[in-house]
């Protein structure tokens, strides 16, 4: 089973697979780029709409010099940010 999952960017597609892990118990951080952002998950938390209902969701949320420090690794890595921040997004999942 996959204790830790990390997220590699909180735009709509990492937001919503983290949002729906977290929502089914599963361990998630959402990792970005923009301060701001991070700043927001973690006080409001994720507001999830659509096809799955209405939900906010609390969320573990890092920068990404927070994530370089991490003392242990995550058991999976999801990679969701454009395709020309693949290089480093991989690059910090490894």
């Amino acid at each position: 089973m996959l204790n830790r999952i990390g997220i590699i960017g909180a735009g709509a597609i990492g937001c919503v697979v983290g949002g729906l892990l977290t929502k089914a118990g599963r361990d998630v951080t959402l990792i970005d780029q923009w301060p701001e952002h991070v700043e927001t998950m973690r006080r409001q938390g994720l507001r999830l709409s659509g096809t799955c209902g209405e939900h906010t969701v609390k969320v573990k949320a890092l920068h990404l010099h927070e994530a370089q420090g991490l003392a242990e690794p995550f058991d999976a890595v999801f990679v969701a940010v454009k395709a020309y921040d693949t290089a480093w997004a991989t690059a910090l999942g490894a």
